[in-house]
């Protein structure tokens, strides 16, 4: 994608970020942190920016995360993946070619989403089942 650096690669596959993807950082952070000051009152306000940039950071490694998972499942059907580019909206896998039926790229795309969703929903029911100890209340 034009505009985009290269940061590094993942199982031979590129991954780059585009500059939108920046602007995302910083206006995601600055919402986060913003959130914090409601949730956790009394924090020193660098605070704030740290949690906000560690939460925002985080959500976009699920989105790497996300985006690895569907590039893989493609690559297992005989599909080429080039790269992945993270960018203000989220990101986009781009293979060398297009698939032969369009019922396999259907499939990838819900395959790939299920193998990510695992892990996230475990994680999930995690901090449901301790969300009493990790909430406002619990700090």
């Amino acid at each position: 994608m034009r505009g985009s650096w290269r940061v590094g690669r993942i199982a031979g596959i590129e991954i780059g970020i585009h500059y939108t993807w920046l602007l995302a950082l910083i206006i995601f952070t600055w919402l986060v942190g913003q959130g914090f000051t409601v949730t956790y009152p009394g924090w020193q306000s660098y605070l704030y920016w740290i949690a906000g940039f560690l939460a925002t950071f985080t959500l976009f490694i699920a989105v790497l995360i996300h985006e690895l998972a569907h590039s893989l499942v493609a690559r297992a059907r005989g599909l080429a993946v080039s790269s992945i580019t993270l960018f203000i909206l989220g990101g986009v896998s781009n293979l060398t070619e297009e698939p032969e039926k369009p019922g396999v790229e259907f499939t990838d795309g819900h395959r790939g989403t299920a193998r990510q969703s695992r892990p996230g929903n475990r994680i999930l029911a995690i901090m449901v089942r301790n969300y009493k100890n990790v909430g406002p209340s619990g700090i």
